[in-house]
């Protein structure tokens, strides 16, 4: 991210945003590199199981892709 957009959410993005993302469309980002782990982090024990999950799922269907 360039300075200037560092800039206009500095402020904001201390707090970050709190959502609800179906596992579909988590899967969808994943699977076409819009989102990667290292970008967020899971509130609960239940959304890190989850986020789990889809991350081995998309990376054995990336395997078998390749195969």
């Amino acid at each position: 991210m360039n300075s200037a957009k560092r800039t206009v959410f500095s402020n904001q993005s201390a707090a970050g945003a709190r959502l609800q993302i179906s596992a579909v469309k988590l899967i969808e980002l994943f699977e076409n590199g819009n989102l990667h782990a290292e970008d967020f982090r899971c509130l609960d024990l239940s959304s890190k199981d989850l986020i789990k999950r889809l991350l081995l799922f998309v990376s054995l269907s990336a395997d078998q892709r390749t195969c």
